[in-house]
Order: C-alpha cells, then structure tokens, then sequence
C-alpha cells in the first residue's frame, strides 16, 4: 500500500474512523490530523532520491 491509500489506511487504523469520513477529507483537513505526528518525520533514506 502506499500513497493515499496508505494514509486513509493509517488514519482508518490509528482513530478507527470510517473510511467513507477519511476518504472525504480535504487535502488541509488531512495536513491539519497529521501535522503533529508529521512535525519531526523524514523519510527512509532507501525511499528518498539520491543524486
């Protein structure tokens, strides 16, 4: 899984919201649930782009 489907699966999982209501969220409504978790995050160092 990945992209937005991994994102509604991890909000679906983490709040046990329905996935009908994450799915419907706007792209700020989906920043603004995820900010603080995403505050400090990077990605894997395999997952990002190395020139």
């Amino acid at each position: 899984m990945d992209g937005m489907d991994a994102i509604f699966y991890y909000l679906v999982q983490k709040h046990h919201w329905l996935p009908r209501n994450v799915r419907s969220m706007s792209i700020d409504d989906l920043c603004f649930v995820l900010g603080e978790e995403m505050a400090n995050w990077r990605a894997p160092k395999e997952s990002r782009d190395i020139d």
